[in-house]
């Protein structure tokens, strides 16, 4: 393989080089290296195919497109329907006639769904990417679910609506991002100039994970990478708060309430900022050992809402954060930060498994 064109470095050269750049500083593979694209027709379903075939034409990545429909959806609404049409038309429909209404049906929904893989397939074959596709009859969520995890595509980009236009996250985007365990791209706008990438940092192994997937974004699109950190002072607070009102008399003189509330204030809630600062800095020195830039904030609040703010105030066009953070609990499918940040997000979101 050629890694090299003159003394211009190939789309595959450039992903090599650069996880090269990052493995050998955490051990750690980032790259993804097929693309899984659920279509359905609406215009966040275009973007999503526009976006990820930008993706894999600069860095060589395989793409799966596959569409979804629901014909047994359709029967039982069209048998729901059967009794509320007029008495003409119903006395004329027999179960033959249901049967090829049927059938009907079952090869419209196959063409439509060829017709929006077409377009994947000829923006994929005009950039030289190698492409496959299927479509399938069944619930959307599920059988998208099915299929990533069965075929072991890296990463799913897909709208965060679809032709329910929902307005922020339709329900198949939702269910697929809690279901699958790989990397998933939400996509609500397109990417313009002058691009942002904002990414949540909690500390956690699994937010350090996110941070250098986000480089990889930001390797790509040439974008200015910030990075956000929040901690939540009044939690802490609060639960201070509640031990004092559930002792007695007794206990609270054991306790010193107000001696214990001085050094929470002075030394808890400081040292708690700390804590997050300090994933802050380790964040910046990988950065510079991917001799990347990086700018970093640490506030104070309800974690989802600053970050949202944050990336607001910035005008993000990416949102990184990973699907757990330092709470994880063994029987969880994504964290509560990470699942407020995909319904609530103002741009697109990459959620890292």
């Amino acid at each position: 393989m050629k890694l090299r064109k003159g003394n211009i470095m190939t789309p595959e050269a450039e992903r090599v080089f650069l996880e090269q750049r990052i493995n050998s500083n955490h051990n750690k593979s980032i790259g993804w290296k097929r693309i899984c694209i659920p279509v359905d027709n609406s215009e966040q379903s275009e973007m999503a195919i526009d976006l990820g075939v930008r993706l894999a034409r600069h860095f060589n990545y395989t793409v799966s497109g596959i569409h979804v429909f629901n014909s047994e959806l359709h029967r039982k609404r069209f048998r729901a329907l059967l009794p509320y049409l007029p008495e003409r038309f119903r006395t004329r429909i027999t179960e033959k006639m249901e049967k090829q209404h049927d059938a009907i049906m079952d090869i419209s929904f196959k063409h439509l769904g060829e017709e929006f893989l077409d377009v994947l397939r000829l923006k994929g074959e005009r950039c030289g990417i190698e492409f496959e596709s299927e479509i399938i009859d069944g619930n959307p969520a599920k059988e998208i679910e099915k299929y990533v995890n069965r075929d072991g595509c890296d990463l799913v980009m897909m709208g965060s609506y679809g032709q329910g236009k929902s307005p922020r996250i339709g329900g198949c985007a939702r269910k697929v991002a809690r279901r699958i365990w790989k990397d998933i791209i939400l996509v609500r706008d397109e990417i313009k100039e002058d691009v942002k990438i904002v990414v949540a940092i909690d500390g956690s192994d699994f937010s350090f994970s996110a941070l250098r997937k986000a480089f990889l974004l930001a390797d790509w699109l040439k974008a200015e990478l910030l990075a956000i950190s929040v901690y939540d002072p009044d939690l802490h607070v609060t639960i201070f708060e509640s031990i004092k009102k559930v002792l007695n008399f007794q206990g609270e003189k054991l306790f010193n309430s107000k001696e214990q509330e001085n050094l929470h204030n002075e030394v808890v809630d400081k040292g708690i900022r700390k804590v997050y600062e300090s994933a802050l800095k380790r964040a910046e020195s990988i950065a510079l050992e991917m001799g990347m830039e990086i700018r970093t904030e640490v506030r104070a609040g309800i974690a989802f809402q600053k970050i949202i703010e944050f990336a607001q105030s910035e005008g993000a066009s990416f949102l990184v954060f990973s699907r757990f953070g330092l709470h994880k609990s063994f029987d969880s499918d994504i964290g509560s930060v990470a699942e407020n940040l995909l319904v609530e997000s103002p741009c697109n979101v990459l959620c890292c498994s």
